[in-house]
């Protein structure tokens, strides 16, 4: 319950937001943005084509079976899932100009 307080207050008060005053260090900040979003992107796919295809089939007493759509499958998730916290990060980052 407390989780989903701060949750509400943070995002209603903005937070979250970081605002930047000039053009350089809206596009240092959006370098960092892309930086973190392309290692998480990277992360997320090789944690979960290791969970999907290796350590749940050995769990399960499966047998393991590496297959070239599988590897695509995961590496496209991947890129989705690097590009919406790129997104969202780009969306939480505002340039104020006077």
């Amino acid at each position: 319950m407390n989780s989903y307080y701060i949750l509400v207050k943070t995002k209603k008060f903005d937070v979250l937001k970081t605002e930047v005053f000039d053009e350089n260090s809206y596009k240092k900040e959006l370098g960092k943005i892309k930086k973190s979003a392309i290692l998480s992107g990277i992360n997320w796919g090789i944690s979960m084509f290791a969970w999907m295809e290796f350590l749940f089939p050995l769990i399960l007493n499966e047998p393991i079976e590496l297959k070239w759509f599988n590897v695509c499958v995961w590496f496209i998730a991947s890129i989705l899932f690097g590009g919406s916290v790129y997104v969202i990060g780009k969306g939480k980052l505002k340039l104020i100009k006077e």
